[in-house]
């Protein structure tokens, strides 16, 4: 099925009508090195986004203490060093997966862990402000500065659900904050929010709680799928518009 939109399956900030969209900003992307794999070893979202956000020496780190194939993992390595078989991200939902695997990769068999920071946090509760970072960072700093502090809180061992609550809070509470400055810039009072990641109940609570406090109204789609059937939706819808 030819893509009418190739903006409509990124994590994209954009502005305008189904008939004529802009786009604003992108996601910070990373490459997944053999991302064909990617379903399978989780691990190769996670070390793919370490290795772009933070450099190939915090990845080698990283990659040292999970109980991985050696093989696999230098291979993968090399991929990203080479830029061979990289296939390159900007997903909001394939953030948050990687951020988890972050949280588990070194203490436990990839096939037992969770993809999402939800289930590892359970019951989220709200944190403290002053520990996310600052609201004035750009996406690509943000994002690194997220992946960082996650690393070092699993090298310090901390609970794992306390670690997923808070990267999952901070990515939430900076693509938010950043939707509200360009939709300032633009002169906007709504935004519209769609995608596999606002399945997780917490995301949808802290990007509409940040987004109200910002002055702006957040519209969800409550009738389809927040996933890939309503990103399709989208695209048909788009079309249609579009008169195609």
């Amino acid at each position: 099925v030819p893509q009418i939109d190739g903006e409509l399956d990124r994590g994209v900030i954009l502005t305008g009508t189904a008939a004529d969209t802009r786009l604003l900003e992108a996601v910070p992307g990373f490459r997944i090195p053999a991302a064909s794999f990617a379903a399978r070893d989780a691990w190769r979202t996670a070390m793919g986004m370490i290795h772009d956000l933070l450099g190939a020496a915090a990845a080698r780190d990283w990659s040292q203490r999970l109980p991985e194939s050696p093989d696999a993992l230098r291979a993968s390595l090399s991929m990203l060093h080479h830029g061979v078989d990289c296939r390159r991200v900007e997903s909001f939902g394939r953030t948050l997966a990687g951020l988890a695997e972050i949280i588990q990769g070194p203490c436990a068999p990839s096939h037992s862990h969770v993809s999402c920071p939800g289930r590892l946090a359970g019951p989220v509760r709200d944190l403290d402000p002053a520990s996310f970072p600052s609201r004035s960072l750009r996406p690509g700093a943000l994002l690194g500065g997220i992946v960082a502090e996650v690393m070092r809180r699993t090298r310090e061992e901390r609970p794992a659900s306390d670690t997923a609550a808070w990267a999952m809070t901070a990515l939430t509470r900076g693509v938010a904050f950043r939707a509200a400055d360009l939709a300032h810039q633009e002169g906007l009072g709504v935004v519209v929010a769609g995608g596999g990641g606002l399945g997780e109940p917490w995301v949808r609570h802290v990007l509409q709680r940040t987004l109200e406090e910002e002055g702006l109204e957040l519209y969800l789609n409550r009738s389809m799928p927040c996933g890939d059937a309503g990103i399709a939706l989208g695209q048909v819808w788009s079309m249609v518009a579009r008169g195609i």
